[in-house]
């Protein structure tokens, strides 16, 4: 055989036993959880990646055959290079001098270099040696059912389980596991890894966490005068204020809700002065069920340029709303948060505090001539009020599960 020709050889065939051992190191290495995550955004290497890691025996028999295999072809061969090359012919010599050469070479070049390379970037480099293995698998596949059939016959004999655990990633156990992994290799801190576990848990806590139950909230009632409207909103605490029709004992009618800014904008401030048509300016109030997250709700706000809910829910889950008619709308508001954040109280000398919210910059859909939909439990329907559910209290509700 010519001696280029075997010295090229040589070399793919060390090139080959540094892709079977890096490609091992790299295996073991790799995130699972990013590669089931990248597998199923599409990518053909993390899919083969995939497949090789759900049978870890398998992919092991195969890379300690390819490994060897590439290694006993390459001695062969640097004997019939150095014959061809120095003219050796005693097997003793030719033994002796394949070992003294070939030794630090592959050690070199076929385990150690390799195995730290695929160490550093196990996910690109092992994705690139894939293929190969997928290959070798499939052309070893003989030899390596009967070497996993003599493995599974020793574990037996041994009592040993074969049972190998493939974690598969899925929804929010698969971020959660891919955040762990990065905490463990300092990619992420502690905290980090809390505070985004933490959001991820607002997908499963509900509205009904963050409302204020409907006995705490502050209402009007559509019976009153127009000089008893205005006198509560002056004094109210809250920039939006629900306005509801007593229904059906436990059941009142959301009809919506007036904001305060709008109507403290129409008063001239003289005494004794009231705007006109007060129920005339009611503004519809979104409406949520009690089990929808904190997640949906603060989406559905997003959408709709609203800031206040009705939240809703079945008598049998929550028992019966109490009726309106019994609250003094004047009254100030039990502790809790019905509409916007409150400023602390005002001193009663100087008046009522003032809204402390401005205007929603997204128009309502009363602004835009569409109709309101009575959001509350209307007679014939089995739900009841549960509460009211507004855009900081969602906010305060998120702080306090992401921060905690």
């Amino acid at each position: 055989m010519n001696v280029a020709v075997e010295l090229g050889l040589l070399a793919l065939l060390i090139g080959f036993s540094a892709l079977y051992s890096g490609s091992e190191t790299g295996f073991y290495s790799v995130s699972s959880v990013q590669v089931d995550l990248d597998a199923k955004s599409g990518s053909r290497r993390a899919g083969l990646m995939r497949w090789l890691l759900r049978d870890e025996a398998a992919l092991l028999i195969t890379i300690l055959i390819g490994n060897n295999l590439a290694l006993e072809l390459a001695t062969h061969v640097g004997e019939s290079f150095l014959a061809d090359a120095f003219g050796l012919e005693d097997k003793g010599s030719l033994a002796l001098a394949v070992t003294l050469v070939l030794t630090p070479i592959v050690f070199l070049f076929g385990e150690a270099l390799p195995k730290d390379v695929f160490r550093q970037r196990p996910h690109a480099l092992t994705g690139i040696a894939a293929p190969v293995v997928a290959l070798s698998r499939l052309a070893f596949w003989p030899l390596e059912r009967g070497l996993r059939l003599l493995t599974a016959g020793l574990e037996r004999i041994l009592g040993l389980s074969s049972d190998v655990v493939v974690p598969v990633a899925g929804g929010r156990d698969a971020v959660m596991g891919f955040l762990s992994e990065g905490r463990r290799h300092g990619v992420l801190s502690e905290r980090a890894e809390r505070l985004a576990g933490n959001a991820l848990r607002l997908r499963v806590v509900s509205v009904e966490a963050a409302m204020v139950p409907w006995d705490e909230a502050e209402w009007l009632r559509d019976d009153m005068t127009n000089a008893e409207l205005f006198a509560a909103v002056r004094k109210s605490r809250y920039s939006r204020i629900p306005v509801v029709r007593e229904g059906a004992p436990g059941a009142p009618e959301v009809l919506g809700y007036i904001h305060q800014l709008e109507i403290l904008h129409l008063w001239s401030g003289e005494p004794g002065e009231v705007p006109d048509d007060i129920l005339g300016r009611l503004r519809p109030l979104l409406r949520m069920d009690n089990d929808t997250s904190v997640e949906r709700a603060l989406s559905e706000f997003h959408a709709s340029g609203r800031r206040i809910a009705v939240v809703v829910g079945a008598p049998a889950a929550s028992g019966e709303a109490p009726s309106p008619g019994n609250l003094d709308p004047g009254m100030a508001p039990r502790p809790g948060e019905s509409g916007s954040r409150p400023e602390p109280a005002s001193d009663p000398a100087k008046g009522p505090a003032r809204a402390p919210e401005a205007h929603s910059g997204a128009p309502s859909e009363a602004q835009q001539g569409q109709p309101a939909p009575g959001p509350g439990a209307t007679e014939g329907t089995p739900e009841v009020l549960l509460g009211l559910l507004s855009v900081n209290d969602l906010l305060a509700r998120i702080s306090d599960e992401v921060v905690a």
